[in-house]
């Protein structure tokens, strides 16, 4: 008999694609505000198009700026390759903002609201606080 799974602390219930969208655009605008009190004169969503989510500039500053949801309390958050790989090579011009412990009211429109932001600047994702958690293999003879 096979033991029941357990479920892995720091994650989640399953979400649904407009739940997660609720939560990343939620914690985009509470990022931007923060950015605003920071005094950043020019302040993008640019996560549609690169592999990180806003654009912050003030006074020839630039900073490339992460930025993750979750109604869980974020102990940890899933990277990309491309995102780890631009904050490492664009430190110290770089942040990570997690939204944690946002509630959010399920339905047909789902709507995501409050939130704590913790946020690390500069971030450079360290070797040591990275767990692999997929490989791509290279199958021979295809």
């Amino acid at each position: 008999m096979a033991e029941p799974r357990r479920r892995r602390p720091g994650r989640g219930y399953r979400l649904n694609t407009a739940e997660r969208l609720a939560i990343e655009q939620h914690a985009v605008r509470l990022a931007c505000q923060y950015l605003e009190e920071l005094q950043f004169t020019t302040i993008k969503d640019v996560g549609s198009t690169e592999s990180y989510d806003i654009d912050a500039r003030k006074e020839g500053q630039r900073l490339y700026v992460e930025v993750k949801g979750t109604v869980s309390a974020g102990a940890e958050v899933i990277l990309t390759k491309a995102e780890v790989d631009l904050h490492k090579a664009c430190y110290p011009n770089t942040a990570l903002i997690v939204v944690h412990s946002i509630t959010l009211a399920r339905g047909e429109k789902p709507v995501a609201s409050g939130g704590i932001l913790t946020v690390i600047s500069p971030w450079a994702p360290g070797d040591a606080a990275l767990t692999p958690i997929a490989y791509r293999y290279a199958v021979e003879g295809h």
